[in-house]
């Protein structure tokens, strides 16, 4: 990008495809994921979208990430934590991906993971998030990106709500 900024956009191609080299020459288990990001940075969406899908599939699906492994080597899966920290990393590994697929454009796969987060979550699930205005952000830009337009504008709408009712919690009149 800092090549692409100084208005050199050759050397800015040469760094891209030495970081997209060393990308697909990564770990496996990390392969997809890193082409994901140099493609992403290069705004190959379509390429960066199918390295995202790639990067879910290799690992066995969107629960079999980094993290849940690392906790159900640590917390038993058959207790009551074990399945309400198992439950919280899906919903998070799914939003993480959604986010991954709003930001290359590819609002069908988006759109898919919102729809699992609220099987599992509940259709309010991001009234509960800390920013529930990006939520309501992401959501109006994948409902946009999919042509619902209408609907798009009313998540836009709930996210102004919500931070507009974030800012009026305020109690110091500095910080409204």
């Amino acid at each position: 990008d800092a090549a692409l900024a100084a208005g050199d956009p050759a050397a800015a191609a040469a760094l891209y495809d030495e970081a997209l080299e060393a990308a697909r020459a990564g770990p496996d288990e990390r392969r997809d994921e890193l082409t994901f990001l140099v493609l992403a940075h290069r705004r190959d969406r379509a390429g960066a979208a199918a390295a995202y899908r790639r990067h879910l599939e290799r690992r066995g699906g969107i629960h079999r990430g980094r993290v849940a492994a690392w906790q159900e080597s640590v917390i038993p899966a058959d207790t009551p934590y074990g399945r309400r920290q198992t439950h919280v990393n899906r919903v998070a590994e799914l939003q993480l991906a959604a986010v991954a697929f709003t930001g290359v454009r590819a609002y069908a796969d988006a759109a898919a993971c919102y729809a699992q987060i609220e099987t599992l979550a509940g259709a309010d699930w991001w009234a509960r998030e800390e920013r529930p205005w990006e939520a309501c952000a992401e959501y109006g830009e994948v409902r946009d990106g999919l042509g619902a337009s209408e609907e798009a504008l009313t998540w836009f709408d709930r996210g102004v709500e919500a931070l507009e009712r974030r800012r009026g919690a305020l109690t110091r009149d500095e910080l409204k």
